[in-house]
């Protein structure tokens, strides 16, 4: 894998700052602790309408990957389709290469 967001997640995973599968990520995000949800290409339309749901009125944005739940499970060492990053300087960083990905995706 040579994707750069994918490696950052799956070094947050190993840092301890990702919550993993969407009722650990949702209690992330009701205690405070998320930065951002991040969701597979995959995941379920209703657990995408569940994660706006919970993430909108906290203010925590919602990623949408552009890879499946395998590849992202391969990322960050476990089978899952929805994460949450509890960590601000890891999510400066995963974001700043969101964005670029997302602008990458737009003019391709």
């Amino acid at each position: 894998m040579n994707e750069p967001l994918l490696n950052m997640l799956g070094m947050a995973r190993r840092a301890g700052k990702l919550s993993i599968g969407f009722d650990a990520a949702k209690q992330a995000v009701l205690s405070g602790k998320a930065s951002a949800v991040y969701l597979a290409s995959d995941i379920s339309a209703k657990t995408a309408k569940e994660a706006r749901w919970v993430c909108d009125p906290a203010g925590v944005p919602v990623c949408s990957l552009p890879w499946d739940m395998l590849t992202v499970s391969n990322a960050v060492g476990i089978k899952c389709g929805c994460v949450s990053l509890n960590d601000r300087g890891f999510f400066r960083k995963t974001d700043a290469l969101y964005q670029k990905l997302n602008r990458e995706e737009n003019n391709i």
